[in-house]
């Protein structure tokens, strides 16, 4: 017997009653050797129903998710107990969001129930952990077994995060880093045959100016690495918005050259005091104009801006004309996902993280074809507390 069927928008929202969960969960637990042969596995495996509905599953479940009851987990779809952001929705739960049109986790159950097939797919999951958002890389396998003449799929579940993260890491590093000191060797060696004095003169400002970015560089890897591990210290200095700004967008003009793009300052630009980390605004206000620059057409124009926007709070925010697609829109802010290629996208994610659960704030977008697309970081203009560190 099913439930009443909730609206979605994307796979059925139907759900098992809790009798019929129950039964089912019986029916399997009678299975000699089954529950043993599930709890040698180390990795997370689940058994779903038609509905898509947990109706067994081992103990690496449990320890993965600390949790005893079983109550806690039957009859809840996967992203329900993992926690995903998409899965607290208002129509049918795991499966039924818009989202979930590009979850790995969903499309491999769906195939597997469909084709009657198994399959693998990586799963790209934001899930809430207290007030700041934490991403999952998840490996998935989906296959059918038959107990009692009734198809199952059996889920089997595995955390890449720590490998996502390193090799995502070790991408971008080496991607900046050969670019900057690419440039830094290019003008050591006009500098080599320059006679001209002021010429030399030049060429030694920007060796120093490439040198102070590629210490940034370094930098700003190593502050990811301690936020992620939750071992980032804060510290809070008074920062005045309009020479904030002005001075990074110097700085990124300088040392991101694009002649068919025009990053400007809006004219509307209030000067907005904030007590923050200073080191850590300027990363996700850099991301921002970055991400706004690299999106944009040629001969367009970006545009940073800062309001007071009251209640204590300021916002920092970029434009661009460019329109983000759909699909990309409903990816943005998760670690591995990047319209920029394979192992990047590690820009808007440490926005996301470093804003959110560091500095407090509130890291969002809004996109349209008409108006562009605005990254904005809402923030308290004094950050009074210091973060907690994760369990």
């Amino acid at each position: 017997m099913a439930v009443q069927s909730s609206p979605t928008q994307f796979a059925s929202a139907e759900r098992s009653s809790d009798e019929e969960i129950r039964r089912q969960f019986e029916e399997i637990e009678k299975i000699f050797g089954f529950d043993q042969f599930l709890n040698s596995m180390p990795n997370i495996v689940v058994l779903l129903n038609e509905n898509r509905q947990i109706v067994y599953f081992n103990k690496s479940v449990t320890r993965f998710l600390d949790i005893d009851d079983i109550n806690d987990l039957l009859g809840f779809r996967p992203g329900e107990i993992l926690d995903c952001v998409h899965a607290r929705n208002d129509s049918g739960g795991c499966g039924t969001a818009e989202q979930c049109r590009r979850c790995g986790a969903v499309l491999a159950i769906l195939t597997t129930q469909q084709e009657q097939k198994s399959d693998m797919r990586d799963c790209l999951l934001t899930r809430q952990k207290g007030d700041y958002t934490e991403s999952l890389d998840l490996r998935v396998w989906t296959d059918t077994i038959d107990i009692g003449g009734r198809n199952y799929v059996l889920l089997l579940v595995q955390d890449i995060s720590d490998e996502k993260r390193r090799k995502a890491l070790e991408r971008i590093f080496f991607h900046d880093i050969r670019n900057t000191a690419g440039n830094l060797l290019g003008f050591s060696k006009f500098l080599i045959k320059e006679k001209s004095s002021e010429n030399v003169r030049e060429y030694l400002n920007i060796i120093y100016e490439l040198s102070e970015q590629l210490m940034a560089e370094i930098s700003s890897q190593s502050q990811l690495i301690a936020a992620e591990n939750d071992e980032l210290e804060i510290s809070c200095t008074p920062i005045d918005s309009r020479p904030f700004i002005e001075k990074l967008v110097k700085e990124f003009q300088m040392n991101h050259i694009n002649p068919s793009v025009c990053l400007k300052i809006d004219p509307g630009l209030e000067d907005v005091r904030v007590c923050t980390d200073k080191t850590i605004l300027q990363r996700i206000v850099l991301n921002m104009m970055k991400n706004a620059i690299e999106a944009e057409q040629e001969n367009s124009t970006a545009t940073v801006g800062c309001n007071d926007i009251g209640e204590n709070r300021a916002c920092f925010w970029v434009h661009n004309p460019a329109y983000i697609p759909r699909d990309a829109q409903l990816q943005i802010f998760k670690r591995s996902f990047s319209t920029k290629g394979a192992n990047r996208g590690l820009g808007t994610y440490g926005m996301k993280l470093l804003g959110e659960k560091y500095l407090k704030g509130n890291v969002y977008f809004r996109t349209d074809r008409e108006n562009g697309t605005v990254f904005s970081f809402e923030l308290p203009k004094k950050l009074e507390t210091q973060p907690e560190s994760s369990v």
